[in-house]
């Protein structure tokens, strides 16, 4: 028996794709219960739908559990307002764990910023790295990621 496909749709969900250590995820969020479910993206068709599976629980759990409190940050820059950003990538380079965040407002090729995550979860703090740990976090998010975002300097504005 053939299986049937069925097209969901989330109206009222949140979506955020990302990179979790290679591995493309999205997250629909509803804010009324703080809900959120991940799935890993299996394909994406020319048609524009997203193939989805669901990363089993263990899975599931560790990786929210690990980007609970940095998911979503507001940077500020010298004498600017605030700006709410989403995590884009989450990535190690050497050892060292990094986030590439983009602006949550802007939908067409946002710039992307590069912290340094210390700490162990759930208390996980963002730095802004030291320029070889830029330049090595560039470098690798390059590679990683080209096919999927562009990096724009942000960080040196």
């Amino acid at each position: 028996m053939a299986q049937q496909i069925l097209n969901f749709q989330f109206p009222d969900a949140e979506q955020y794709a990302f990179l979790f250590e290679n591995v493309h995820l999205v997250m629909l969020t509803w804010e009324r219960d703080n809900a959120k479910f991940l799935f890993r993206i299996g394909s994406h068709r020319d048609d524009g739908v997203l193939e989805l599976d669901y990363p089993g629980k263990t899975f599931n759990d560790r990786v929210l559990d690990t980007l609970e409190n940095i998911f979503f940050i507001q940077v500020q820059e010298e004498g600017g307002d605030p700006a709410s950003y989403v995590l884009g990538s989450y990535f190690e380079v050497e050892g060292q764990m990094f986030g590439a965040y983009y602006e949550r407002s802007v939908q067409d090729q946002p710039g992307v910023v590069l912290f340094k995550i210390v700490g162990e979860v759930p208390d996980q703090q963002l730095e802004v790295p030291e320029e070889a740990e830029y330049k090595a976090a560039v470098e690798a998010f390059s590679a990683q990621h080209a096919d999927i975002v562009e990096i724009d300097e942000a960080n040196n504005r």
